[in-house]
């Protein structure tokens, strides 16, 4: 896999697979394709691949004929796009299951962001591939439903079956009979923020019933999806989820569906109002919505574009470095902390490395394998490097979405970034 410190060589590539989950005019993208390189073409397919992009980059591909696209490029993002066709299904059965279990016991209960999305503002549900299937319950109940779950054949993966409750914002991670991911949750943030359980409260109120297989599923409300989005994609994960963020919020922007007034309150109440705003500027920047959608307040430092844009396409393991780096730039603490997340994996983590879910007890067979790849990891990222120019920089995009005073040092230079620019 190339590497994302290569970024100079490989922007017009960055671009394109931006511009192709920004949903970008046919026109664009023909253009953008004519321009890459065998090598760009293969970093593209492996970010589309780790992202859950493959299914859109078919799709892109599908709308633009007489597109110069390599053969192994075509027909594995093609198979990709059959193969999340069939998986949607799973999806579905599976949280018909969940509400229906949910329903008998009298548990309120909220998909969060993937289902409603693939059920009601993506165009085909397999452009939307799910990672795991999240439902919010309230705080009281959500043990509750965890062992209802357990009760009805899901599974924890061994040794992660505690879990501290009152440090974290859901429960472990299940694995349903059918290999689907589900994750319980009883907050919207791993942490106390300003208006958080507001917000989880309010996506549980303010749910709406969306029929899955002849059956009303509870699903989050676009504009309380749109919120959740917004915190899970900044405050949350510093934009190192991936690049389906941007996805997500064109296709709800894209639904007419969303309360603008009703928006910006909940936005500006969470303090997430610069994410909105930094989050609707990439849009911009990659095509997916047109310059004339821009207002004063949604213009962004380019500096800014450009940093979250390198997140959202980094590889796990670099991301992993990387806030590490941000977190403990202190060498003693970073060894400390390496050695503890090297040694205590998620189950989450072991499901990507074992490359199945279907199989709890056997994911502990892949432990060595991640064992090894977080301590090279770890050597990688305790070396003065680059990664800590990235690291820097993303403390100076943390501390502008969260409002905090800016220090008097500049960011870190990149190559190709101006940080006095800005895009509408």
């Amino acid at each position: 896999m190339v590497s994302n410190l290569q970024i100079k060589d490989l922007q017009n590539a960055r671009d394109f697979l931006l511009s192709v989950v920004a949903g970008a005019h046919r026109g664009r993208l023909f253009l953008m394709m004519s321009k890459l390189t065998d090598q760009q073409w293969t970093w593209v397919y492996g970010q589309a691949k780790v992202h859950r992009l493959l299914p859109q980059l078919h799709n892109a591909i599908a709308e633009t004929p007489g597109s110069k696209v390599p053969e192994f490029v075509r027909s594995g993002s093609h198979n990709a796009f059959k193969q999340q066709a069939l998986a949607t299904l799973v999806d579905q059965k599976t949280i018909n299951e969940i509400a229906n279990l949910f329903d008998r016991a009298q548990i309120p209960y909220c998909a969060l962001k993937g289902i409603p999305l693939t059920l009601r503002s993506y165009p085909h549900a397999a452009l939307r591939p799910l990672r795991d299937i999240d439902v919010l319950v309230p705080r009281d109940r959500a043990v509750e439903a965890f062992k209802i779950l357990q009760s009805n054949g899901c599974q924890t993966v061994p040794g992660y079956d505690r879990k501290n409750l009152s440090r974290s914002h859901q429960m472990p991670v299940l694995l349903a009979p059918s290999g689907v991911a589900i994750e319980v949750h009883f907050s919207v943030a791993p942490y106390e923020r300003p208006g958080s359980t507001g917000l989880a409260e309010k996506l549980l109120s303010n749910a709406e019933s969306f029929e899955v297989g002849g059956y009303p599923v509870r699903v989050a409300n676009p504009t309380d999806n749109f919120v959740h989005l917004v915190l899970h994609a900044g405050p949350h994960h510093l934009f190192d989820n991936g690049p389906l963020t941007l996805s997500d919020l064109r296709a709800l922007l894209a639904s007419g569906e969303l309360d603008w007034d009703k928006l910006e309150v909940e936005l500006r109440a969470l303090r997430l109002y610069p994410t909105f705003c930094l989050l609707l500027a990439m849009l911009i920047r990659f095509g997916g919505l047109p310059t004339s959608f821009s207002k004063p307040e949604f213009m962004v430092d380019k500096f800014l574009v450009e940093q979250a844009a390198d997140l959202m396409t980094q590889q796990p393991e670099v991301a992993w470095q990387r806030d590490l780096l941000r977190r403990h730039p202190d060498f003693l603490e970073r060894l400390l902390n390496g050695f503890g997340r090297a040694l205590k994996p998620s189950a989450q983590d072991l499901i990507n490395a074992s490359g199945t879910a279907k199989d709890g007890a056997a994911l502990w067979l892949v432990y060595p394998k991640w064992l090894f790849a977080k301590a090279r990891g770890y050597l990688a990222a305790s070396r003065k490097s680059d990664l800590d120019i990235a690291a820097a920089n993303d403390t100076v995009l943390l501390d502008w979405i969260e409002g905090k005073p800016q220090q008097s040092q500049e960011p870190c230079s990149s190559p190709g970034i101006q940080a006095d620019e800005s895009v509408a």
